[in-house]
């Protein structure tokens, strides 16, 4: 408990939301409404709080006269008296009430704009003042512009078109439970500018039901009821209403924003890459893009943001607009989450679904998947700021490789095109790089690849500034016709490239290209937020303001775009450091930025890693051992350096201390080698997630309440992660620890280290000594190794070790492992690759495996895998083994089984048995037999499909059964009461892979459900119990 104690409380001390200080119902108020003002004494500075005596409201107006938020008008309140006209109503709590009609209160005439109301609030003799936290003025938002009531409605080409009172709003399916929902309050409608949104609207028909007081627009399984006086909105998913419209869209005279209701219960995930609680709620942040160096926990916002937002009720929320804006999650008013921001047009996507899984896959259709990473970007990469020469750099390569460790790519820093006043020049500073293209080629015959950083910015020194600024390929002054010179760019003085501009992005296409065919295999686009941009440069799509949140994404699409033209065959690595929705489409790994080198800096990670990942970017990762700031410190780097190893990206970078492993002391070093070649030997695992990320947008690293989002137990879990479906990650991250408490989602779960099982839904403190992290694996699984080795050039998957953790709480179970050769663009859409799928069945006297394979293969494909299985957790030598009826020798010792090419071998003291066979790809069946009352191999049922365990069980409201399917054909789900009496069958035609079905069981009454999976070779049953 301690570990989880120290970092919950970090998060509180470095992160205070103050949420609803002041709530005003009804929201948004206008002139002439009544309003209730409830005043929380406990929120803003607390200046108030505990206080027993009265508590009097002081009170103004912010109009079009004032001259700023603290230039009150008709002010009520005589300020230093116990004034009864403003004294509030205590309702306990710290909580005070005051009831009034604004303009009658007030006195305001008619004619008179309110923009806001203005409060603070104090004792009689106004000696204790509530403020918010930052001691200003309290200020709620007046007189918006909302949707008024409904006047007409056309509904054609499957575009609902709604005209109100004071404007018009659109919704248009993009899917069977996605919609888009547009405002025009003038009236007008005009297209959106995107540059996240890639999918068309859906050609399924939308079916529109048109009632007295509502219409219901049926995209599928989401419906949008909409209320016709005055308009608002909710959403339905299968039945069951997910989100309602507080307001809706509302602007006012600086900002326009959504509200929607939303519950203190719900958690929120996503919003891009932010150093607070995964679970947003609660929480309130800006959204643009900033830069901080030596940032550590707390920081609400850094390089990427994202205007997505998901949450536990199952619903998904997009927001179209890329300009500076501000999430409220929760924070002012815990029942609204409002998005609010300062520019352009605002639109969003309404995406439902029955877990995050589907959500995430939508919302990557909506914005685009992420393609395979070149195999060799899986591998250990290895950076600093910075190698200074090619005599360096050679040095280091071999010094890393001579010390045993696997490497695939090193990466430079600027000093390979001179020094910081050079930026912008592209080429290689041929001083301190004589052969640059020889080492390149000689590190890549070694194995190596070579990463070169890349910035937008070109000094006035730099030999490059003349030509673009002739050019005018920055970015201008207001008048378009002179660059803007940015004179305190920490590089010094410079110009912008104007990204947007079509003849920049030829030039800097000229330079990549050109070092592209150096040899280089991929590109560092840094300080791309963009770091320093002032508001008055104008780009040719737009302000600086209006544009700064997708300028890196308008250049990684350059990058992206220009590799498939020119590098057709080639896979695109591009380290991005910042960027916006849509980002993962085109090939970007971005990192966490310049993170101090602390455990604070470290704990920052995991929340980070998992908010980008539920924003649809699976890569993000960080400088491993810090960037900055700190000590030299082995025990930070080697617990670091752990955690990268489950990490997207593992790559080391640092300035100041050296980053490379080959530089710590003996003991830490042989650590964080083991842990590298561990990455490596896990690269069938680790490759199938990049598959599954690009083919469904899961994440690599997920939140452990993934899989249940319901389980508000585990909801807002900042320590761990999974690694897929199948392990469960748990870092050391405090200094000194030497064990750490452990929260386990639900089923069954096994020390990797030990084999010790642990149930699900609960908590345990586990031993954490340096050489080991903790790390987990859920029963059921099947984790496929090969044999170490030093770089993915020499991948190969002829020998396969799989380790498989049998349990009877998860007695069916299946893994599908991807193949592909590494390199080729979109091997897994045109069908390149391979798909190996292991099947366990935990029977009362023996245990089956199944094996089969599918796809269309791939060039180097090996034509027979040598495949060893560790059975997990046996406790005796098995009666016998069989495969496809032919009984296999178990040795009795390792030496025999190692000389054989099929066999087993039990190791009594781990509790393992090893079984070994030379696989060709053919459907087989291996037969572990506890005793003689095993079934003869030709009565076993061979079943080409299989029901996994549902989760989670018991259930309250829904439940996930998953399923997998080795052969294409006719199924069935079917559910059952206890009685036997079917309640529900679902019938389907699926091709081979993992499915899984979504069964609410709301309605259900408590007790006792069976569910069977049907084909032609019989039932496989399961029960379930509701609570």
């Amino acid at each position: 408990m301690k570990s989880i104690l120290i970092f919950s409380l970090f998060f509180l001390f470095f992160y205070k939301p103050g949420n609803c200080q002041v709530t005003v119902t009804p929201s948004l108020p206008s002139t002439d409404d009544n309003i209730t003002v409830i005043f929380d004494a406990s929120k803003g500075n607390a200046a108030l709080n505990g206080f027993t005596g009265t508590v009097y409201m002081h009170t103004g107006v912010i109009t079009t006269a004032s001259t700023s938020n603290s230039d009150w008008k008709y002010t009520i309140g005589n300020w230093g008296t116990a004034d009864a006209n403003v004294a509030m109503e205590s309702l306990g709590n710290n909580l005070y009430r005051k009831t009034y009609n604004i303009r009658t209160f007030h006195s305001i005439p008619l004619g008179v704009d309110v923009l806001k109301l203005a409060f603070v609030f104090r004792n009689s003799d106004g000696t204790i003042v509530g403020r918010t936290s930052s001691n200003t003025d309290i200020l709620i938002t007046t007189n918006a512009y909302k949707l008024q009531n409904y006047v007409s409605n056309t509904f054609t080409n499957n575009k609902l078109t709604i005209n109100a009172q004071n404007g018009k709003m659109t919704i248009e399916p993009f899917a069977s439970n996605m919609a888009k929902i547009a405002i025009y309050p003038d009236g007008v409608i005009s297209p959106d500018t995107t540059y996240s949104v890639v999918l068309s609207p859906s050609a399924t028909t939308a079916v529109l039901t048109d009632s007295t007081d509502y219409f219901e627009l049926n995209c599928g399984n989401l419906k949008v009821h909409i209320a016709k006086n005055p308009i608002r909105l909710s959403y339905k998913s299968n039945g069951i209403t997910v989100l309602n419209e507080e307001s809706g869209y509302f602007s006012t005279s600086d900002t326009k924003g959504l509200r929607f209701k939303i519950s203190p219960a719900e958690s929120f995930y996503g919003t891009g890459s932010r150093a607070t609680p995964i679970n947003k709620n609660g929480q309130s942040f800006y959204s643009y893009n900033e830069a901080h160096y030596s940032y550590s926990n707390g920081s609400s916002t850094l390089n990427i943001n994202i205007p997505f937002i998901m949450s536990s009720s199952k619903y998904g929320i997009y927001i179209e607009n890329r300009t500076a804006g501000n999430f409220n999650i929760g924070n002012s008013e815990d029942s609204v989450f409002q998005y609010t921001v300062e520019d352009g047009k605002l639109s969003y996507y309404v995406i439902t679904g029955y877990s995050f899984d589907e959500i995430l896959n939508n919302y990557t259709n909506l914005t685009g998947k992420q393609p395979l990473p070149p195999l060799w970007a899986m591998g250990f990469l290895q950076s600093r700021f910075g190698y200074q020469s090619e005599t360096e750099t050679r040095n280091t390569v071999d010094s890393i490789l001579q010390d045993g460790f696997p490497l695939d790519a090193i990466i430079l820093d600027l000093y390979w095109f001179g020094q910081l006043g050079d930026m912008g020049n592209f080429t290689w500073n041929s001083g301190n790089w004589p052969n640059a293209t020889g080492m390149i080629s000689d590190f890549k015959n070694l194995g190596v690849n070579t990463i070169l950083i890349s910035e937008p910015y070109v000094t006035q020194s730099s030999s490059s500034y003349s030509y673009c600024d002739s050019q005018l390929l920055f970015g201008t002054d207001a008048s378009g016709n002179y660059t803007y010179i940015v004179p305190d760019f920490y590089a010094g003085s410079s110009g912008l490239l104007d990204i947007f501009k079509p003849e920049t992005k030829d030039w800097m296409w000229s330079k990549y290209k050109a070092r592209t065919d150096d040899g280089v295999a991929g590109w560092w686009c840094d300080v791309g937020e963009p770091e320093n941009h002032p508001s008055g440069i104008k780009h040719v799509a737009g302000t600086a303001r209006q544009v700064h949140n997708v300028y890196a994404l308008e250049w990684a699409s350059l990058l992206y775009n220009k590799y498939k033209q020119e590098y057709p065959n080639q896979r695109l690595f591009d380290l991005m450091r910042s960027g916006f929705a849509g980002m993962q489409r085109y090939s970007t790994f971005p990192w966490s930025g310049d993170v101090n080198r602390s455990f604070e800096g470290f704990q920052a990670q995991i929340p980070i890693m998992l908010g980008m990942g539920m924003s649809g970017v699976g890569y993000m990762h960080s400088d491993l051992g810090g960037f900055t700031g700190g000590s030299y410190n082995p025990e930070l780097y080697t617990r670091w350096l752990q955690f990268g190893a489950f990490c997207p990206i593992m790559r080391p970078h640092g300035e100041g201390i050296a980053s490379e492993p080959i530089y710590y002391p003996t003991n830490e070093k042989n650590i964080v080698r083991n842990f590298v070649k561990l990455r490596y030997q896990l690269m069938p695992y680790n490759y199938t997630l990049s598959w599954k990320n690009s083919e469904t947008g899961r994440p690599l690293a997920l939140p452990i309440n993934y899989f249940e989002p319901t389980n508000s137990s585990i909801a807002n879990v900042n320590d761990e992660f999974l690694w897929g479906e199948n392990m469960l990650v748990a870092p050391v991250m405090s200094a000194g620890q030497t064990s750490r408490t452990v929260l386990f989602p639900s089923g069954k779960w096994f020390n990797y280290w030990t084999n010790q099982s642990y149930s699900g839904n609960s908590s345990s403190t586990v031993n954490a000594p340096l050489n080991k992290m903790p790390l987990f694996v859920k029963a059921g699984s099947f984790i496929p190794m090969v044999p170490v080795f030093y770089h993915t050039s020499d991948y190969k998957t002829d020998t396969l070790s799989v380790k498989y953790y049998p349990d009877i709480s998860n007695s069916n179970s299946s893994y599908t492992m991807y193949e592909d050769d590494g390199k080729t663009p979109s091997a897994n859409i045109s069908g390149d690759f391979e798909l190996l799928t292991f099947s366990g069945e935990v029977l009362t006297h023996q245990t089956n495996i199944r094996l089969s394979k599918s796809g269309n293969g791939y060039t180097g494909a090996p034509s027979t895998r040598s495949t060893t299985f560790e059975v997990q957790r046996q406790t005796s030598t098995p009666y016998a083994v069989f495969l496809n009826s032919t009984n296999v020798t178990v040795y009795t010792t390792q030496q025999t089984f190692a000389q054989a090419d099929t066999g087993a071998y039990y190791d009594s003291l781990n509790q393992i048995l090893f079984v070994k066979y030379l696989w060709n790809g053919s459907s087989d069946i291996l037969v572990i037999a506890n005793d003689n009352q095993y079934n003869e191999i030709d009565n076993v049922q061979s079943f080409s499909y299989y029901l996994q365990y549902p989760y989670p069980n018991p259930f309250t409201e829904s439940i996930t059964i998953n399923y997998n399917i080795l052969e294409k054909g006719n199924y069935s789900l079917n559910f059952y009461n206890a009685e036997g009496s079917l309640i529900k069958s679902l019938s389907f035609n699926n091709s081979p892979g993992n499915y899984s079905y979504h069964w609410n069981g709301k309605e259900l009454s408590s007790g006792l459900y069976f569910i069977s999976l049907d084909g032609k070779n019989g039932k496989q049953w399961m029960k379930v119990m509701k609570e």
